[in-house]
């Protein structure tokens, strides 16, 4: 993420506490980048945040395709977003390293369902 064009969604309980945010870095016209983050005590509800923000953004935007970077070491973040309907696409290799152990990014993938296709 560079250069700051991003769109910040935050995800806020029934009380109306923030449990965390989700982060879209527009690609193309018709595709974005999505990020999330969410503070501990929301971790059991992330699976159906984000299968709500997912609702959200294809009833709201014209966006096509989401793709979501994850960390090879973050196994939580693969399973939450597989939970939610990406898939594994391709995997990145990248000169980072987490506590002194180098890692990929794996880059997953979801699309617009056909039900959800605009006109």
């Amino acid at each position: 993420m560079s250069g700051g064009n991003y769109t910040p969604i935050l995800c806020r309980a029934d009380d109306g506490l923030i449990l965390g945010m989700f982060l879209l870095v527009p690609l193309t016209g018709q595709s974005a980048e999505v990020h999330l983050c969410f503070v501990p005590s929301a971790w059991g509800q992330v699976e159906e945040a984000g299968k709500q923000f997912l609702a959200w953004i294809w009833r709201e935007t014209h966006l096509q395709t989401l793709l979501g970077p994850v960390p090879s070491y973050n196994r939580l973040a693969l399973r939450v977003a597989k939970a939610c309907g990406f898939r594994e696409a391709y995997t990145e290799k990248v000169n980072a390293t987490r506590d002194n152990a180098p890692f990929n990014r794996i880059v997953t993938r979801i699309e617009r369902p056909a039900s959800e296709l605009t006109q």
